[in-house]
């Protein structure tokens, strides 16, 4: 085949071993730019364009409806992140399979696909019999204080009867999977680095 033919077969061997060994790693850029996505409360498009997630109804109003920090405990949730709160969806995004040739990122979590990609759920829910707390906040603030203080007095309870309720809800496309201009920019260089070392002795 002659020197050079050797060379280029080679180092076509080469390129060939160093492409099967990157493609857990590039999977785990995957993982890692999907998973930044809940920090970021947003999506990169693969145009490079930022996407902001829409916030949850209510979400950074008190009951009074004034922005800015919750009063009390029983409105931490709607202070709390886009699509956080045990954290079991994001945790759950990891690499599930891989080939010579590509990796499949993916999650086990039901509802992931509905977040991801937007949809209505619709039809009835059985609502069991309960008892309902009821609570008011009180404004404790000292006379002449910057920040208004409060607590939360209970003032009651009342009962609920089992019954049926009819659900039709709409849940915004708040993406987190797919393909990104930011992951294809960490893969090309993950891949262009690997490569010039390879024939970094040349």
């Amino acid at each position: 085949m002659g020197a050079i033919g050797d060379q280029l077969h080679q180092d076509a061997a080469r390129i060939d071993r160093f492409l099967k060994q990157a493609v857990r790693p590039l999977g785990q850029l995957a993982v890692r730019e999907f998973v930044g996505s809940f920090k970021r409360q947003g999506w990169v498009n693969e145009r490079g364009v930022f996407l902001p997630w829409k916030p949850r109804r209510g979400q950074g109003r008190n009951r009074s409806g004034v922005s800015g920090r919750l009063p009390f405990a029983s409105d931490a949730p709607e202070s709390r992140a886009v699509l956080v709160k045990s954290g079991r969806l994001r945790r759950s995004i990891r690499v599930t399979s891989t080939t010579d040739t590509s990796a499949t990122i993916g999650t086990d979590v039901p509802y992931a696909q509905l977040h991801n990609q937007g949809g209505t759920i619709s039809g009835s829910v059985n609502v069991r019999a309960h008892r309902r707390r009821r609570f008011e906040s009180d404004e404790v603030s000292a006379p002449g204080s910057s920040r208004a203080k409060h607590v939360r007095v209970h003032i009651g309870d009342s009962n609920v009867k089992a019954h049926t309720r009819t659900v039709n809800t709409t849940i915004p496309q708040r993406q987190f999977m797919g393909f990104s201009k930011a992951l294809s920019d960490d893969a090309a260089r993950y891949l262009n680095n690997g490569v010039r070392r390879l024939f970094s002795d040349r």
